[in-house]
């Protein structure tokens, strides 16, 4: 199979890049004289340096564009594919009823080097990265923070992405810190390249990782100090810091993880960012106004991708795979332990429209989380338009929440759960006080697991908490295991660490030295 890949980037003009994952490098490229070169791009920087900014919106445009994977399938639309496809794999999100579509299915099966979507995931983050540097060589480097402010702001963002877009690929690719520290696995791009690269060792690319972060920060704070900040669509220095924070907190350094979790809060809240309180817990998760979002985008005519969106597969309310039977609800068993005081519950429900509408009652669909306001009918809304996110501030809570119960501060990991839960469950909140500190981390691995619950959380989650995952009696195609008994995943079992995918291992020569 032959793997295309199109981002396009407006610098000026529609910049096209494409490559091939079986004959030729992803690092290729092709110009067909619409395409705008690095030089171009500094020539233009040079009068204009918003001209940047075109680029670095492809690169978060690029996040949400159908086939970013570069396979040809409709559940490739980058990372809320991944979002959905890894809590899949958790078995958290069921795919609880057969169709003729089946989209994301396969992920429940496990990982295998064949496997579109585990090839379409190592592309896709490839892909990101080499956008973002792109920028660099148009900056002129990846190291030296550019003097101009403006300039500053879109070298921090493009670090930062760069940063997104290894956390991901070390997540997916990788186990446990201490297993893999040694291990190489993933080659690492500073530059745009047209050759291969070997694999380096998980730590070599957490140092990237830091070192990404470290200058972001820096970067940012500068450009602030000049007036030039993020908007919701870029990344922003509560990103970078949150983003740090997860890096810490799965390597197991917990200190580290808390203090950048600190930073990334204070962040947020300096840009007015606050917990969702529970009276909006019910809008839909559809706008980039929304006061907790860190990063998303604003889905619009011009960049929308149709059926082939997040919205498009989990929303029953936008004419999609969802409503036409392609159902993905919550673990049965998950949904059972979620107290009845606690207001997420409502995100979980049994909608009278698709009794009425197909004859046959389906709980535990997610149409309070995740609903278009554009319509209140089935399938009413067409336009696709509804906003995404990748980022919340809930998450920053958390970490630091985990972080402190596993030092055993119990009293301050309390705190940090309890600012989410006073806007979500007022019972359990009052409760914390008086939890020992593994009931404590135990309340903290089932909120992860619910407040996070289709965004992409949850089979990290596992690895990190080392809970092996048990499929629910609402699996109806994967929940049985050969005996008859439900069908069980150990944490770190191969079936939910990604393997390499076979192209890049035929056609990069220089894998032959990966410990897959």
């Amino acid at each position: 199979m032959k793997y295309k890949f199109l981002a396009y980037i407006p610098v000026m003009a529609t910049a096209l890049l494409s490559f091939s994952a079986c004959s030729e490098s992803f690092l290729d490229r092709e110009t067909d004289g619409s395409y705008i070169t690095p030089d171009q791009l500094e020539e233009s920087a040079k009068w204009n340096p918003n001209a940047l900014l075109g680029d670095l919106n492809g690169v978060t445009t690029s996040l949400i564009r159908w086939q970013a994977g570069g396979s040809d399938s409709q559940s490739d639309f980058g990372q809320k594919s991944v979002d959905i496809s890894t809590d899949i794999m958790s078995h958290d999100m069921v795919m609880s009823r057969g169709s003729n579509y089946g989209y994301f299915r396969r992920e429940a099966q496990g990982t295998a080097t064949n496997k579109n979507f585990t090839s379409s995931n190592w592309y896709f983050y490839y892909k990101v990265v080499d956008a973002c540097n792109f920028t660099f060589t148009t900056l002129g480097s990846d190291t030296q923070i550019p003097e101009d402010a403006s300039k500053k702001l879109y070298f921090a963002q493009a670090k930062t992405a760069r940063a997104f877009a290894y956390s991901n690929l070390v997540n997916l690719f990788t186990g446990d810190y201490a297993t893999y520290k040694n291990k190489k696995v993933l080659p690492i791009y500073r530059e745009q390249s047209t050759t291969y690269k070997a694999p380096q060792t998980t730590e070599n690319v957490y140092k990237l990782i830091f070192e990404d972060l470290d200058s972001a920060i820096v970067a940012f704070n500068d450009a602030a100090e000049a007036g030039y900040t993020s908007t919701i669509d870029q990344p922003s220095l509560a990103v970078a810091y949150t983003l740090k924070a997860y890096a810490y907190l799965q390597m197991g350094d917990n200190v580290n993880a808390k203090a950048n979790a600190d930073l990334a809060i204070e962040a947020a809240q300096g840009a007015g960012k606050t917990i969702l309180p529970k009276s909006d817990l019910n809008y839909g998760f559809n706008t980039v106004n929304n006061n907790d979002w860190l990063w998303g985008v604003d889905v619009t005519a011009d960049n929308t991708g149709g059926l082939c969106t997040f919205w498009g597969m989990m929303d029953l309310y936008t004419y999609s795979y969802t409503a036409a039977g392609d159902f993905k609800v919550i673990n049965s068993d998950l949904f059972n332990q979620i107290p009845e005081s606690d207001a997420r519950r409502g995100w979980f429900t049994n909608s009278p429209y698709y009794v009425a509408w197909q004859g046959s009652p389906l709980a535990l669909l997610p149409t309070g989380k995740f609903h278009s306001d554009r319509s209140s009918e089935i399938m009413g809304d067409r336009s696709w338009e509804s906003d995404i996110h990748f980022m919340r501030i809930e998450e920053c809570y958390l970490i630091a929440a985990e972080a402190e119960a596993r030092e055993g501060h119990t009293a301050s990991a309390a705190t940090y759960l309890k600012a989410i839960l006073d806007n979500r469950d007022e019972t359990t909140a009052a409760s914390l006080a008086s939890m020992t500190n593994d009931q404590l981390l135990d309340e903290i691995f089932f909120n992860w697991r619910v407040e996070m619950w289709g965004e992409g959380k949850s089979l990290q989650t596992f690895k990190r908490f080392k809970k092996n995952m048990t499929c629910p009696a609402n699996d109806p195609k994967y929940g049985i295991a050969a005996d008859g008994s439900a069908r069980v995943i150990n944490y770190d079992s191969k079936e939910v660490i990604f393997a390499i995918p076979n192209q890049e291992l035929q056609y990069n020569p220089a894998m032959k030295d990966a410990d897959q």
